[in-house]
């Protein structure tokens, strides 16, 4: 019964995931412009941690952008999406993990940590 929900459950989250697709949604070009007015400051090459990444809507512009990602979620699908939407040399490391092991596994300092509309979605944050 556990691996039936679970086949539901992933077969749901492919039909969701297609509609709430924040990389691809047109309105999403604009969030990330306000974002990356801020984020630019940085050089180019800077290292960024995009924690909860899901479908790329920082790492796919920020890598193309030229900076270098760590991007982690626990569902390795959204890796899928963002490597067929990035250069085959982009400076991306995925990390299947939540984000409570991300921060105990923090073992180097980036220029910027991005963590959006992840927190309220957790239990304990």
């Amino acid at each position: 019964m556990k691996n039936i929900s679970k086949k539901i459950r992933g077969k749901l989250r492919k039909v969701f995931s297609k509609v709430n697709n924040m990389f691809l949604h047109p309105a999403e070009h604009y969030y990330f412009e306000q974002y990356f007015e801020v984020m630019k400051s940085f050089a180019s090459g800077c290292e960024i941690l995009d924690v909860g990444c899901q479908n790329g809507r920082f790492t796919i512009p920020l890598s193309k952008a030229g900076y270098k990602i760590t991007a982690t979620d626990i569902h390795k699908s959204y890796f899928d999406f963002i490597k067929k939407n990035i250069e085959k040399d982009a400076l991306i490391e995925f990390r299947k993990e939540k984000v409570q092991d991300t921060i105990v596994k923090l073992n180097k300092k980036y220029d910027v940590i991005i963590c959006v509309e992840l927190l309220y979605n957790l239990k304990e944050y």
